[in-house]
């Protein structure tokens, strides 16, 4: 063991050449570049090394080390070799990566070292040679039968080919035996692979693998049994499937296939943890059957893999009721998210890359399907998909369709107004874009919720990329950290808060909150997180929460499938912090508005609202956000200036008249612009009549009889006076006066 005393001594020397004595303070090294010394080093001088420096307490220099390691690029399976040959005790090795994981700039290496060997161990098991060996030490004596048992577990559904083959062959019973009687054992994963298996397999394969899923015992099972006892000639089958369906609790005829299909479709919609065979884990395997190439897997993203399963179980409801409106609702919302969550440059193995685009299947399915589709992203408080579904509904519904109730069908009950409740939704896009659709339908029947598109519509001109933040802390020295991270990505933070609830004054106040930073212990952490997700305003609003210790561990399990909450290590440095808010915006909202975007919002809004004020459309009258509009004429833009005296001068409204003459008065306009918005004056004056004070009056026959003034001004002043129609305060005081 010389060899391993005299690479520590090297390393201490190094360090303590660099000159960090070692009775000092540890200071991360996790970042640094390896020195020659460590470079020709052994991997496996490494691993004990880095077991070694943890146990002192030397985190700079196990995090050295393991930089090292990883800088190699071992393959998962060697590294877990490594790990097994050159340490006495494997327990040695996990506790040296948990205690470092703990220590000052330990975390991220340490985190990095146990996923490589995790996914070593995962790989080594998954290994075909070695499944196939696995299944032939069943055969063998007791300690061998345990150890391939223990192997096949390990590997999952990645061992299921192969068992298969063993169970629908027919060259050795006992063999066979065994192999099923580990698919019980192997619980949830040996599921959709016998699921997929069961339709299409021999009567007496259909037959074992009925009774299989009934011993398994998980519900996934119920609608394949359904519909193969329902489609098979065979009794034994039939009874088969009835044996099985009364072990999983339910009674083996009368049942709707097409919806039981349905109920399993929502659960892997929801990505719920009971059809996840790999959480965490960037592959899943996609099941398919025929019997020309028997039971095969595809490796396919975890990001779009409950989109593809949800979408072939839909697929099978519609074949089996052409009329459902749940399965083809089922099937554009899943195939919407599967083109939502597809990671760039992914080619999806379960979506042809020749098919059409998910947009089309949406707007051919019709608006009904679009509503149904935008109930679930709402109620899921999916932002994405509430705005790909809105714009599917903008072009087929007609304006009573689009303030109309969807009756749910199947699956759920009542009535509801998918594109009312949009304009409520806690995203500023989503409302927006329901406002917009509403606006260009020009509806002329009155609905529930009417009272609240203009003033969207308006909120869209004032301001519409702003963006605000919360922090809750009791910490004023953490909320100013935080507070500088947001502000320099370009949000306008709130004042410090204890609790959400205590912003809530605020929050009502702004358009709308765009990201939540909570830094709290973890009891409360989850309390408020709770909090935010009952407000009608934050539910949607995406949550980066900063804790410490186990409060972390035991978060990030609870959140982990909350794709709009974030958990982070209280520790997380200004980098991490900003990235983790930026993804998370961006993932769940779309991210921050542009300032093209915004000004494109704002056009749309004011071509919208241009065209209700000339229709004079009195179900959605622009007058009802007169007050917003005159604030917009403030703005710093003066084309957003004029276009807003354009709107205000359809407005059959005193304040409003009286607005667009103090505008057209101000100092600061130019020459050009002035005599845009007196010709909008003398529009509203047409239009409605003289609503102006005498003292604007006195300030047009001024303009009009200055000699400061140009041609165009004095003209423009005196065509006002005239639409005003005030011959003693307006014609004569100029006659007199020449």
């Amino acid at each position: 063991m010389a060899h391993v005393s005299t690479s520590r001594a090297v390393l201490i020397t190094m360090v303590a050449g660099m000159g960090m004595a070692l009775c000092g303070p540890a200071v991360p090294m996790a970042s640094a570049q390896p020195t020659q010394s460590v470079q020709t080093m052994s991997p496996d001088q490494l691993v004990r090394d880095y077991v070694h420096f943890v146990l002192i307490a030397r985190p700079d220099l196990a995090s050295s080390v393991a930089t090292e390691i990883l800088r190699r690029n071992i393959a998962g399976a060697e590294f877990v070799d490594l790990v097994e040959e050159s340490t006495e005790d494997l327990e040695r090795f996990q506790a040296a990566v948990i205690a470092h994981g703990r220590m000052e700039g330990g975390r991220e290496t340490s985190e990095a070292l146990w996923a490589l060997y995790n996914q070593g161990k995962l790989d080594r098991s998954r290994n075909a040679d070695q499944i196939a060996e696995a299944i032939q030490m069943l055969l063998g004596d007791a300690r061998a039968r345990l150890l391939a048992r223990e192997r096949l577990v390990a590997a999952g559904e990645y061992a299921m080919t192969q068992m298969v083959e063993v169970l629908v062959s027919r060259t050795n019973d006992r063999l066979r035996a065994e192999v099923a009687r580990l698919m019980v054992d192997m619980g949830q994963q040996a599921v959709m692979p016998l699921c997929t298996l069961l339709p299409g397999a021999e009567p007496v394969v259909q037959e074992q693998v009925a009774d299989l899923l009934g011993l398994i015992g998980y519900r996934t099972a119920i609608p394949y049994l359904y519909d193969t006892s329902a489609r098979t000639q065979v009794a034994a089958v039939r009874q088969a499937c009835s044996r099985a369906l009364e072990r999983l609790g339910r009674s083996p005829g009368g049942a709707n296939v097409a919806n039981e299909y349905l109920i399993l479709a929502e659960r892997f919609y929801d990505e719920q943890r009971e059809v996840t065979s790999f959480p965490g884990e960037q592959t899943q395997l996609l099941w398919s059957f025929s019997p020309e190439t028997g039971l095969r897997s595809t490796g396919i993203n975890t990001a779009v893999y409950h989109e593809a399963v949800a979408m072939g179980l839909a697929e099978r409801a519609l074949q089996l009721d052409q009329a459902n409106a749940s399965a083809t609702s089922m099937w554009v919302a899943a195939n919407l998210s599967r083109e939502i969550d597809t990671p760039q440059g992914y080619r999806n193995p379960a979506y042809a890359a020749n098919r059409r685009g998910a947009d089309f299947y949406a707007i051919s399915a019709g608006t009904n399907i679009s509503m149904r589709v935008l109930l679930r992203a709402i109620d899921d408080r999916d932002t994405p998909l509430s705005l790909r579904a809105i714009a599917s509904a903008a072009k087929t519904a007609g304006p009573a369709a689009l303030a109309g109730s969807v009756e749910l069908g199947q699956i759920g009950d009542g009535q509801r107004r998918p594109l009312v409740e949009a304009l409520t939704y806690p995203n500023r896009r989503v409302r927006y874009e329901s406002a917009l659709a509403f606006g260009i339908a020009q509806p002329r029947q009155t609905f529930p919720g009417v009272e609240r598109v203009v003033p969207t519509l308006a909120a869209a001109v004032r301001d519409p990329g702003a963006q605000y933040a919360v922090v809750v802390s009791p910490d004023s020295e953490r909320y100013n950290s935080i507070r500088r991270i947001l502000e320099a990505q370009g949000f306008q933070v709130l004042p410090s808060v204890q609790r959400i609830g205590d912003a809530q004054s605020e929050i009502n106040a702004v358009p709308g909150i765009d990201v939540i930073v909570v830094n709290l212990t973890s009891d409360t952490t989850r309390e408020q997180i709770d909090e935010i997700r009952r407000n009608d305003r934050l539910a949607a609003t995406p949550v980066v929460a900063l804790v410490s210790g186990e409060g972390y561990t035991t978060l990030g399990r609870i959140y982990e499938r909350d794709t709009s909450t974030a958990i982070r290590p209280l520790g997380s440095g200004e980098g991490e912090i900003r990235n983790t808010i930026a993804g998370l915006v961006e993932r769940t909202s779309g991210g921050p508005f542009s300032s093209q975007e915004a000004q494109a919002y704002r056009d749309r809004a004011l071509d919208v609202m241009l065209n209700l004020a000339i229709s004079g459309n009195a179900v959605l009258s622009v007058s009802d956000a007169s007050e917003t509009l005159i604030a917009s004429l403030e703005s710093s833009n003066p084309i957003i200036r004029l276009r807003v005296a354009e709107i205000l001068s359809y407005v059959n409204n005193e304040r409003v008249q009286i607005a667009l003459a103090d505008m057209a008065m101000n100092a600061n306009l130019s020459e050009g612009e002035r005599v845009e918005i007196l010709g909008r004056v003398a529009a509203s004056a047409k239009r409605f009549g003289n609503r102006l004070e005498s003292r604007q009056v006195t300030r047009l026959v001024a303009l009009a009889r200055s000699t400061q003034a140009s041609e165009q001004e004095a003209s423009a002043a005196s065509a006002l006076l005239g639409a005003l129609d005030a011959q003693s305060q307006g014609v004569v005081p100029l006659i007199l006066g020449n």
